[in-house]
């Protein structure tokens, strides 16, 4: 293997990639400006004034759009309690709130203890759209403390990413 080599992880094999020492084009330092412009125009645009407790969210995600808690025992709740589980690596309180459409499965997972938002989506593209948007909504409706902007925690950082991507 020529500047690759492979590690055995418990989901399947995992590639690390040597990096050659090439010069960089000007398109990649052109785009790489623009993102980092972006970045800073959307990290000033922050503000700790709005902010919500993640109770608050739960409770918003339920009442805004419509989503509703799952059941702790079914299927679809146990994975997820699994999988963020082993992410976070710790004891957990997971909401899963689901919200089902004509032609859309959405999920929304809260974890109270960290504050870790995510979710997902099937179906078709303009439900993907919406609910990427949602998903947005609730970000920052989240908001963030001055704690956060000052040592730029994941929550800070999960906010920028977010309000970063195209609305």
């Amino acid at each position: 293997m020529n500047g690759v080599n492979g590690y055995d992880n418990f989901d399947g094999p995992t590639s690390a990639y040597v990096k050659r020492n090439r010069k960089t084009s000007f398109a990649y330092k052109f785009k790489k400006m623009l993102y980092e412009r972006k970045k800073a125009e959307v990290e000033k645009s922050i503000s700790f004034d709005d902010n919500h407790a993640i109770e608050e969210v739960c409770q918003y995600v339920q009442e805004q759009w419509g989503f509703k808690e799952a059941d702790r025992n079914s299927a679809e709740y146990k994975f997820m309690y699994k999988q963020i589980k082993h992410d976070i690596n710790s004891e957990i309180n997971l909401f899963l709130y689901v919200r089902e459409d004509n032609d859309a499965h959405m999920d929304i997972e809260i974890e109270t203890t960290t504050g870790y938002i995510t979710g997902g989506v099937t179906g078709k593209k303009s439900s993907i759209k919406e609910f990427n948007r949602i998903l947005r909504d609730v970000f920052i409706y989240y908001g963030v403390m001055q704690d956060d902007i000052i040592e730029k925690t994941k929550r800070y950082k999960n906010l920028v990413s977010i309000l970063m991507q195209e609305a």
